[in-house]
């Protein structure tokens, strides 16, 4: 089972159509979506923009929309110069492992699903990357195991679920304890809205479509 996440635009002034076309095919693209191996997906909005996040036994490239969703997106060109509908956002954390995420979700009672977008500095790329790839390997399962992260360009996507369960089936590739104490302090200077605004670096999104 895999973990994806996904980036697409919407035609401009369509939001509200695509919306729509989301409530009308929800029954029926969710069988759809579990018969091709999907065991959980999420879609969340946020302006002209709308983020995935999916559990599937599917290729990264094998996503697709139905046709009443699809006519709403705009075309996203892609490195082999074809155009596709959504592009692909690299995973650069996850707190706990697919299967972990699993267990956990079949042990709530009830789940809220929470998807967010920040902006990184450009030149803080790398630096991000590096320190929470240290701390996923230096204290997996630390705080929420549903909690990922996906990457395009300097703009990230999180998803995660709660209440959030903590701990960690699987030990860490690093022997290392360099995680830094004052986390906050650190990461608060990755993002074009650092520590001095009171505002959250993290936008919350909405959701229009989960199972």
């Amino acid at each position: 089972m895999n973990r994806w996440m996904y980036r697409a635009q919407v035609k401009p002034g369509k939001q509200q159509l695509l919306q729509e076309a989301l409530r009308d095919v929800q029954e029926s693209w969710k069988e759809a979506l579990v018969k091709k191996g999907a065991e959980t997906c999420s879609i969340f909005a946020f302006e002209h923009s709308l983020f995935i996040y999916v559990e599937a036994a599917f290729d990264s490239k094998d996503w697709s929309w139905p046709e009443e969703v699809h006519q709403w997106l705009e075309p996203w060109p892609d490195l082999a110069e074809e155009h596709t509908y959504q592009v692909f956002m690299p995973n650069v954390f996850y707190d706990g492992t697919v299967s972990e995420a699993q267990i956990c979700r079949q042990q709530r009672e009830s789940i809220e699903r929470i998807g967010s977008i920040a902006v990184l500095k450009p030149d803080m790329v790398s630096s991000y990357v590096f320190y929470h790839y240290q701390m996923q390997e230096e204290m997996p399962g630390s705080f929420n195991q549903s909690y990922c992260i996906g990457l395009h360009g300097a703009l990230l996507f999180s998803y995660y679920e709660l209440p959030a369960i903590k701990g960690a089936s699987r030990v860490g590739k690093l022997a290392t304890n360099h995680t830094p104490s004052n986390w906050h302090d650190v990461m608060a200077r990755h993002f074009t809205t650092g520590q001095a605004s009171e505002k959250s670096v993290w936008t919350k999104l909405d959701i229009w479509f989960a199972y």
